[in-house]
């Protein structure tokens, strides 16, 4: 029957195709709610599923009448589910001149999910349920038995790929905590309770990493019925490393929490931050639910009626499309949601498209590209999913061939929402790959997360990001003194503030990274503007930074062990394995090849290494609450050029000019300083830079303002960000 189904169906094909192809060679197949797999594919008889119309392609393909034109998947308006992953590889690959597209059909909405609507919601009647609930939550929470929806699989509290969610209206509901919103402090660190790590700093004893169990505040934990799958979620030692435990045991006479193996990688603290997760008593506000995970009854807090709203739970644990080794495949205006995974992946070829999508509600990276050349995200929105948004990695590293993936015009907010740390709302890796016209809001950590050569990040805007960590970076990279060759232009970064120890760094490239041309970049209510430890190669030019708490910081480190082999970040390895002080490495980026120089001195001559070299700050205005500049006491004005600034600042510059190691702070108004920096052409004012209204937005100059005096450049401040196209048709508020 079947081999008779699929012969019958062929010959459909290749009839269908020899009397409605189109004259220029082209071929569309429809998919819609309503159709059926042994349906020819047309639009009055849509197949029912993708898979059906990636087989009826290859088919085509194989009959007299494929000319080798293009083709199109139409997919109708409907919510399709997906229960395994649509795999398309180099056979299903288009050409240049005749690229395969799967989109939605034009002016309807096409969704996969891979979860259930949850619907049948009743009244909660169980008395030993009722007891254990909050008395404001007794008339307000409604249950479902997830068995009555086919549902088997609960999932688990832990994030990754079997974590559950509820969804409503597509937005995050919370697995009920306490407290319903900020953290408890660790109390005390019990002593002898477990193994100590001791941290060779006598001056640091805070610094002693303390495994085992915690003592908690309070006596909230008494009230709670035992249970064996309570949570704790918490930045434990330090603001920007976060992990989820669940509980092996809670003493609640000594006040103790033992968290499950395996601990924390860098111990727990006194005062540092956690929450419990997952108890049926603390179901009190609307948006919060639970899951029996025994009797598979979903309890829930709904934040409006549920008849008049969409509520979801993911099942799919792969990803729901994956593009091996293809090429000119362009996937246009599809909706992808509701998933413990990924979304799309792409792994190898060339050349395809993800434009116009939105991902939603997913528990892994939303969109990510690993490998292959000249990939694009374009026009997507990408918001509420558990960890990354778009990560993309391309190029070789050996050869620093280029990988030219591009993100493109793309809306990335609200990521992160369960992994909390090192989950950025845009990855680059590998070799000269771009970010362009993006706008990304709203995460706990990161915003980018970059590591590799060349990459390109312009015309796009940053706010409200890290704000719930702390020593973070806005961009980040960390780790390598080959990573070279980036460009950082005309971007906006606003509003910027992270609560956690040392707030966030806007651009952080962390020890020994560098590297970085910053260019016409617009810098407004934030941290710290810039932070590298002992970095090389920056060129920061023609830059605006208003209402900074802080400016630029370039740090010397101290710890000798990490610029020599058999240190722990294994930094000299990283580079020699790369042969950074040889071709392309060393003619490409000259700061490597005098890096090669200060290595040829040996391990007696470390400081040389550790000295933020070849750093250039030019023409950049000023006008912030803090520092100007800040310098490693052992790093002075040789290795940190300063020229033709416009400094409006309260503390021009904390350091040494000449790096002897006798840091000190030279406020505006120190004649001294003055001196020094206006023989490279800088100009120090305690007025401000005249600008016509930075507090509305407007960062123009005035037609006296100083700032014409050092050359600076115009902003071209009305292109950056999203803008219009055949995806994007409306624009949010900034």
């Amino acid at each position: 029957m079947c081999m008779y189904r699929n012969w019958y169906l062929s010959v459909c094909l290749v009839l269908f195709a020899i009397v409605v192809g189109a004259a220029d060679g082209s071929q569309t197949f429809y998919v819609g709610p309503s159709g059926s797999d042994t349906n020819s594919g047309t639009e009055a008889a849509p197949f029912a599923t993708l898979l059906q119309a990636r087989d009826a392609i290859r088919e085509w393909r194989t009959s007299p009448a494929y000319e080798g034109g293009p083709v199109t998947v139409n997919i109708r308006a409907g919510r399709y589910r997906v229960s395994s992953t649509l795999v398309l590889t180099a056979e299903d690959s288009g050409t240049e001149e005749s690229p395969v597209v799967w989109q939605a059909a034009p002016g309807e909405e096409v969704r996969l999910t891979g979860g259930v609507s949850l619907t049948k919601w009743e009244e909660v009647t169980d008395l030993a349920i009722l007891e254990r609930l909050p008395e404001a939550a007794l008339d307000a929470v409604v249950q479902l038995d997830l068995g009555v929806l086919g549902i088997k699989n609960y999932g688990t509290v832990k994030p990754g790929p079997t974590r559950a969610e509820v969804f409503f209206d597509n937005r995050y509901m919370t697995l009920v905590r306490y407290p319903n919103a900020g953290f408890e402090r660790i109390a005390a660190i019990p002593e002898g309770a477990a193994t100590k790590r001791p941290i060779s700093n006598p001056k640091r004893p805070d610094l002693n990493r303390h495994e085992g169990p915690f003592i908690y505040g309070g006596n909230r934990p008494e009230q709670w019925a035992a249970s064996d799958d309570i949570w704790v979620h918490g930045y434990w030692f330090h603001d920007w490393s976060d992990q989820y435990h669940r509980i092996a045991k809670l003493d609640t006479v000594e006040k103790a929490i033992w968290p499950e193996l395996p601990y924390h990688g860098y111990g727990y603290k006194e005062g540092q931050r956690y929450y419990f997760l997952n108890i049926l008593e603390e179901l009190d506000q609307p948006g919060e639910w639970y899951l029996d995970r025994t009797s598979g009854i979903l309890y829930f807090w709904p934040p409006s009626p549920t008849d008049k709203a969409e509520v979801s739970f993911p099942e799919l644990e792969q990803p729901m499309l994956l593009l091996e080794n293809a090429h000119h495949i362009r996937i246009r205006g599809i909706t992808f949601e509701c998933s413990r995974v990924g979304a799309v992946q792409i792994k190898g070829g060339s050349d395809n498209e993800i434009a116009g999508c939105v991902v939603r509600n997913v528990g892994g990276t939303a969109i990510d590209v690993v490998g292959g050349v000249r990939h694009t995200v374009r026009s997507c929105d990408v918001y509420e999913v558990a960890a990354t948004g778009i990560a993309v990695e391309g190029g070789d590293r050996k050869t620093l061939a280029r990988g030219d993936h591009v993100v493109e015009n793309c809306h990335i907010y609200d990521f992160a929402r369960v992994q909390k740390t090192y989950k950025p709302g845009i990855r680059l890796k590998g070799v000269g790959n771009r970010v362009s016209h993006c706008f990304l809001h709203d995460s706990p950590h990161e915003g980018i997360e970059y590591a590799g050569n060349d990459h390109v990040i312009e015309y796009s805007e940053f706010t409200r990001i890290a704000t719930e960590t702390g020593d973070v970076g806005g961009f980040y990279t960390a780790m390598d003194w080959a990573s070279m060759g980036h460009v950082f232009r005309y971007n906006y970064f606003h509003r910027i503030h992270a609560p956690g120890k040392l707030g966030c760094f806007t651009v952080y490239p962390d020890l020994p990274a560098g590297g970085i041309h910053l260019y016409g970049n617009v810098f407004y209510d934030v941290d710290l503007i810039f932070l590298t430890n002992s970095g090389r190669g920056m060129l920061i030019e023609n830059n605006l930074f208003l209402r900074a708490r802080n400016g630029l910081r370039f740090n010397v480190w101290g710890d000798p062990k990490k610029f020599q082999v058999g240190g722990n970040w294994r930094m000299v390895e990283r580079i020699q394995e790369l042969n950074y002080d040889q071709p392309p490495y060393s003619t490409r980026y000259p700061a490597l090849a005098r890096l090669a120089e200060d290595f040829a001195m040996g391990d007696d001559h470390l400081i040389e290494r550790a000295l933020p070299k070849d750093n250039i700050v030019r023409r950049n205005v000023s006008w912030g609450e803090g520092y100007f500049l800040n310098v490693g006491a052992k790093a002075g004005f040789n290795e940190v050029k300063v020229e033709q600034n416009l400094i409006c600042d309260p503390v021009v510059f904390i350091g040494s000019p000449t790096g002897d190691g006798n840091g000190r702070t030279f406020e505006n108004g120190n004649e001294e300083i003055r001196v020094i920096l206006e023989k490279s052409g800088n100009i120090i004012s305690k007025g401000g830079p005249g600008l016509v209204d930075p507090e509305s937005g407007d960062f123009r100059f005035k037609d006296d303002s100083l700032a014409r005096d050092i050359g600076f450049e115009p902003i071209p401040f009305d292109k950056i960000g999203l803008y219009t196209d055949e995806y994007r048709t409306s624009l949010p508020e900034r």
